[in-house]
């Protein structure tokens, strides 16, 4: 599934239930839900200027994702594997 926003991954729906619950959570008020910072910050009871750099980071952790799963074809037993790797790899940037 692709999207017109270039700056979200196109694995996003597949990679963001998978990122740690307080990013996942960030991520999906911010992009799903259209949410300003500060609504977002309020809610989950983090600094407006952390919600930036969640987003930001979850963004970076799911790019990795797209390159891992759209460098070539691969089959479902190794898309699993590469989930399963990419879900326990360091969130960091």
């Amino acid at each position: 599934m692709k999207t017109t926003d270039k700056n979200i991954p196109i694995t996003s729906h597949i990679g963001v239930d998978l990122l740690p619950e307080m990013h996942s959570n960030i991520y999906k008020l911010r992009i799903y839900g259209k949410m300003s910072y500060k609504k977002i910050g309020k809610m989950i009871g983090y600094s407006e200027d952390y919600c930036p750099q969640s987003v930001h980071r979850s963004k970076v952790k799911l790019k990795q994702l797209d390159k891992m799963l759209l460098d070539k074809p691969h089959s479902e037993d190794e898309k699993e594997e590469i989930l399963s790797k990419w879900k326990y790899s360091r969130f960091e940037i």
